[in-house]
């Protein structure tokens, strides 16, 4: 592995509180060269683009392809984090192409055409508006 400078580090002889600096210091280190990392990687990916004659937004459609199927977040609730719900609770949700309701905040899984219908949406606002469209007003 090649190393900018090689600093050995002899773990043996730490006590606690400086192994626990030593480990907070290294985190500090990897979050910093990944972020360097990925920010040369990004600005040579747009250059290239506009060498290319192309644009930014032409090559995060591309992208779009890699990410996950529904490249949405999944059940995040074993985790501890926080779960986006695109839904308001309590509302219906109505299958604009057939027969089938489904209601906001129940236990179980969301049916198959719901799915199916916000499948390709990426971004949140885009999830938000078509819940809207197909809530049922009572």
């Amino acid at each position: 592995m090649p190393n900018e400078k090689s600093s050995a580090v002899n773990l043996e002889k730490l006590d606690y509180a400086a192994l626990k600096q030593l480990l907070v210091d290294v985190a500090e280190k990897v979050a910093t060269r990944r972020s360097n990392e990925l920010k040369t990687l990004v600005n040579g990916w747009a250059q290239k683009a506009g060498q290319s004659g192309l644009t930014v937004a032409e090559v995060i459609a591309e992208f779009r392809h890699y990410l996950p199927k529904s490249g949405r977040p999944r059940d995040l609730s074993r985790s501890g984090k926080t779960v986006i719900k695109h839904y308001q609770i309590g509302v219906t949700y109505k299958n604009p192409s057939g027969s089938g309701t489904w209601i906001g905040g129940t236990r179980g899984r969301q049916p198959p055409w719901l799915r199916e219908l916000l499948q390709d949406l990426l971004g949140d606002e885009q999830i938000i508006k078509q819940y809207q469209a197909i809530a049922v007003t009572t």
